[in-house]
């Protein structure tokens, strides 16, 4: 498992509880996951813009139906984060 992924497992695991690392794997569908519900959806969300430092527009919603769409919308926030940011020492 990638580390972004071990990361967002652990988001979702104080969500919903603890996951079976057994069965619940990148593909699955987040609606699919036990306890799943529109409020856990926007505490997921909250949970990780907190964590990864990134905000996930109302638009991007849509594309994370998977657990691994999760991961991708996060890894792409934080990488175009980074890009955005000012080196260490130089003015924003």
């Amino acid at each position: 498992m990638s580390p972004l992924l071990d990361s967002v497992m652990a988001v979702l695991d104080d969500v919903l509880g603890p996951l079976d690392r057994s069965t619940t794997i990148a593909s699955m569908r987040l609606r699919d996951l036990p306890g799943w519900d529109s409020f856990r959806s926007v505490e997921t969300v909250l949970a990780c813009e907190s964590r990864f430092s990134v905000r996930i527009a109302a638009r991007q919603l849509d594309e994370i139906q998977t657990i691994g769409d999760l991961v991708s919308v996060c890894s792409r926030l934080m990488l175009q984060d980074s890009v955005h940011k000012p080196m260490e020492g130089q003015n924003p």
